[in-house]
């Protein structure tokens, strides 16, 4: 089992109702603020009265809202303990009463301005309700983008294998998931040090020349750029982990905390 980087206690005497999901924060500008294992459950989140992203007079009331269960935006929020790329968060509760939950103004400083908007998926779907109102399971990939626009553009994800050797050279593949969640080979995107694009396969070949650990990452155009990959690379594949590690990130409450399973990312 791979070695993971754990901000929580571990009880594993507790019951808790707290679930591991997988979260990712990108900016427009393709920068990741958040990529992590992060625990989370019922929180408390303050409004911000000055986050009139859906128009004049939809700010919040400075209250706090509780959000019941484990949901999509009450991963972020229990990531502000651990991460401060990710503060502030500016929401609004000016559409409870009607039903839609908290509305996503900004993440990290980065706001909803003009026709750009806080784009969610679930399991690489676009969400159709509001992140306070999406509730999510153990291990489900929960993705936050700053869109610029709509539609939002296709995600990507990446694959690579844990270990590689140095100067041999391994395959990688990329995909690309549209907003209902279809899954197709991601042609033509580029990835950290792949000497060539992916083909129609969404394959490549990366070359490490030195041992030590390779991170990864593909684009491709206006595309949401791809999670980011570590490959161990040494000429003795036992000083490498069989899979993949994770940062772990723990909530307030008592977590169940699991690890890594051998595999690729």
């Amino acid at each position: 089992m791979a070695a993971a980087v754990v901000a929580s206690l571990l009880l594993p005497a507790a019951a808790s109702a707290t679930k591991g999901i997988d979260l990712r924060v990108v900016n427009t500008a393709g920068k990741t603020l958040a990529e992590q294992r992060q625990y989370t459950g019922t929180v408390q989140i303050k409004t911000d009265r000055h986050a009139n992203c859906f128009g004049q007079g939809t700010g919040g009331s400075g209250d706090r809202v509780e959000v019941t269960g484990a949901t999509a935006l009450g991963a972020v929020r229990d990531g502000l303990a651990w991460d401060q790329d990710l503060r502030p968060l500016s929401v609004t509760d000016a559409f409870l009463d009607d039903g839609f939950g908290l509305g996503v103004c900004g993440i990290g400083g980065f706001e909803s301005q003009g026709s750009a908007f806080w784009y969610l998926k679930g399991d690489h779907v676009g969400s159709q309700v509001s992140g306070s109102q999406l509730k999510v399971r153990r291990g489900e990939d929960v993705l936050w983008y700053l869109s610029p626009g709509f539609p939002p553009p296709p995600e990507l994800r990446l694959k690579a294998p844990a270990s590689a050797r140095p100067n041999v050279p391994y395959q990688v593949t990329v995909y690309s998931y549209a907003d209902n969640g279809t899954r197709v080979a991601a042609a033509g995107a580029t990835v950290t040090g792949a000497s060539q694009p992916t083909g129609s396969a969404g394959h490549t070949m990366v070359t490490s020349t030195s041992a030590g650990t390779d991170t990864l990452k593909a684009t491709r155009g206006q595309d949401i750029p791809s999670n980011r990959v570590k490959v161990c690379v040494n000429q003795d594949s036992s000083k490498c982990p069989e899979a993949h590690g994770l940062r772990i990130f723990g909530s307030a409450r008592g977590d169940r905390i699991s690890g890594t399973r051998a595999g690729t990312r």
